[in-house]
């Protein structure tokens, strides 16, 4: 909308939509999925860097929604983390 009005946004995200995210990688979209993560319920950090307690609550996530369990948020993890 701000586009068609001639403004530019004032904020824009890197990371959106979500890249596929794996133990190693940081940035801010590591942190907004160890955020999604920690107010589902599950133990994990939210320091932006994907690291084993990151690796573990995303399984654990992914099991409990039926999900192919790798621990890697692709396209359908993320999906399902931001579904209300």
């Amino acid at each position: 909308w701000l586009e068609l009005m001639g403004a530019e946004p004032q904020t824009k995200c890197e990371y959106w939509p979500p890249r596929t995210i794996a133990r190693g990688m940081s940035g801010e979209d590591v942190l907004i999925w160890q955020a999604l993560m920690r107010a589902r319920g599950y133990d994990c950090p939210a320091e932006g860097v994907f690291e084993e307690k990151t690796l573990e609550a995303t399984l654990s996530f992914q099991k409990s929604r039926g999900i192919s369990a790798d621990g890697i948020p692709g396209p359908i993890t993320w999906r399902e983390g931001l579904r209300i």
